[in-house]
C-alpha cells in the first residue's frame, strides 16, 4: 500500500519533539532556539497571549538533525520544561546533545523500539 500525503514516515534524520509543562514563553524559548540551530517545521510561531494555565498545553516540532546552522548558546528558561522526543536513536541523540550545550539537561527516561527511540528530558537555564 502506497502512503498517501502527509503520512509518509520522516527520514531517520527527523525527531518529532513535543514540550509540556511549561510556560508559553519557555516552550517559545525553546522552539526559537530549535528553528535557529536546525530546519524544522514548528507547531507554534509565538507564544499564546490567552491564559494557558488551567489547561494542559504542549508545543511540537519536526526536526531535521541532518545538519545544525547557527552557534548554540545558553538558553534562559523561568522554569524546566519537559522535552520528549521521539526518532532514529543517532537523530535523538544529537539532538540530546545539542540541548546540553544549551541547557542543564536530566534524562527522565528512554523507551527503544525496533527503529526508533523515545527520550523524555528535563531543560533548565545553565
Amino acid at each position: 500500500m502506497e502512503p498517501t500525503l502527509g503520512t509518509e514516515a520522516p527520514s531517520a534524520q527527523h525527531v518529532h519533539v513535543v514540550l509540556g509543562g511549561c510556560s508559553a514563553g519557555d516552550a517559545e524559548a525553546v522552539l526559537a532556539s530549535l528553528h535557529r540551530w536546525y530546519a524544522s517545521e514548528r507547531g507554534v510561531t509565538a507564544p499564546s497571549t490567552r491564559d494557558i494555565s488551567a489547561h494542559p498545553t504542549v508545543w511540537t516540532a519536526m526536526v531535521d538533525t541532518s545538519h545544525r546552522s547557527g552557534e548554540v548558546e545558553p538558553v534562559t528558561l523561568g522554569e524546566s520544561v519537559t522535552v520528549n522526543m521521539q526518532g532514529g536513536p543517532g537523530a535523538v541523540g544529537r539532538l540530546r546533545d545539542t540541548f546540553a550545550q544549551a541547557f542543564a539537561v536530566s534524562d527522565d527516561g528512554t523507551a527503544s523500539g525496533d527503529q526508533e527511540v523515545d527520550v523524555q528530558l528535563h531543560l533548565r537555564s545553565r
